[in-house]
């Protein structure tokens, strides 16, 4: 079987079916609650709904039992959780700081709001983004490693140490320049046959423009590697 047995210290590789132990001193992994939390629901995200088949056709393409390794996950439900639901086979580690605060970014969000207009309890301030996530993913947690840390080039050299070896990465965690531009190079240089997704490739965000064309300019990426989806989604895989 692929699937894994998930705790706040190992997650069980399944493509080798060996334990990958997180050092606690360097990767802050979450339990889960043996219950959801006490809150209602919130399905708060910034999707690029035109990018989701396409994506949905490479999670599909993939071998058995896939990692999809996702670098800033938010509440959970714009693209971890269409990852988990395109194959039963798929695990995800998700990592994010969770510093968002649901009432300091009303006018950003899709989806904030129920039916009748009322606020979601994240938005009223009910609830933590990262409970909201766990709320989100809790029928597929046995599936899901979550680490709440924040996302640099050592912790991810320290996910590599363990034996992670995602097939697909997602990023959409910090979109300054300089943090994007570090999560590209770290995950081509760590995992260099990854198919890497980067979200939020729009003038808004400068600074994603400016790290994937930087990428590719510098030959991290070849231009051949890229691809554009939906309408703020780039592509890149060398397979």
């Amino acid at each position: 079987s692929c699937r894994p047995a998930i705790s706040c210290w190992a997650v069980i590789s399944r493509n080798s079916g060996d334990k990958m132990h997180y050092d606690s001193r360097k990767v802050n992994v979450i339990p889960w609650p043996d219950e959801p939390h006490d809150i209602g629901y919130s399905g708060c995200m910034w999707p690029d709904l035109e990018a989701r088949p396409a994506i949905r056709r490479i999670l599909e393409s993939l071998p058995p039992c896939p990692v999809y390794l996702e670098l800033g996950v938010f509440t959970g439900v714009g693209s971890t959780l269409p990852a988990l639901e395109a194959r039963e086979d798929l695990t995800v580690v998700g990592i994010d700081s969770f510093r968002c605060h649901g009432p300091n970014i009303i006018n950003s969000l899709r989806f904030g709001k129920f039916h009748d207009g009322d606020l979601c309890d994240y938005l009223k301030g009910v609830g933590s983004c990262r409970e909201h996530f766990q709320n989100n993913l809790f029928e597929h947690r046995d599936r899901v490693t979550l680490i709440d840390q924040e996302i640099s080039e050592q912790l991810l050299a320290d996910l590599k140490a363990t034996g992670l070896e995602p097939r697909v990465i997602f990023i959409d965690d910090d979109h300054s320049y300089e943090a994007c531009s570090d999560r590209i190079q770290s995950c081509r240089k760590l995992w260099p046959k990854a198919i890497t997704i980067c979200d939020d490739y729009i003038p808004r965000h400068a600074g994603v423009i400016k790290a994937v064309d930087e990428a590719v300019a510098t030959g991290i990426w070849r231009e051949e590697h890229m691809s554009k989806v939906g309408g703020r989604t780039v592509i890149f895989r060398d397979y």
